[in-house]
């Protein structure tokens, strides 16, 4: 059985970007993995983002909040939304305003941005 990796990145809604691991202890900011998982940000500043566990076609890690594109599709394709649902207890691509969804398998997809970086590419 193969166990994820379990990694996360964390925008800055503040500087507008992702911060490097390890260059927030200005915020508060916990992570606690083990036999119980604690996930604490004290700052409304902040978005984590959990690493999903799948690569896209260019070997690049999918986060949660990343946009992506299925590779055969070219310009006309939908754009998905990668997240967690809770109803699904799984990660899945969301698109049609968020009305539909697909479950985040082994598809052929492409990330073309992060909704943190690029929220309008959705409207």
């Amino acid at each position: 059985m193969n166990n994820r990796e379990i990694k996360f990145r964390v925008w800055d809604k503040i500087r507008k970007r992702f911060e490097p691991h390890g260059s927030y202890q200005d915020e508060f900011i916990s992570i606690a993995l083990g036999f119980y998982s604690d996930v604490c940000i004290s700052s409304d500043s902040l978005v984590l983002q959990q690493f999903t566990g799948k690569l896209d076609v260019n070997n690049r890690p999918i986060y949660e909040g990343d946009i992506l594109r299925w590779a055969g599709a070219g310009e006309t394709g939908y754009n998905y939304v990668c997240e967690y649902s809770l109803e699904e207890c799984a990660y899945v691509l969301r698109y049609n305003r968020g009305k539909d969804y697909v479950y985040l398998n082994d598809f052929d997809m492409h990330i073309i941005a992060n909704i943190c970086e690029n929220p309008s590419i959705l409207t």
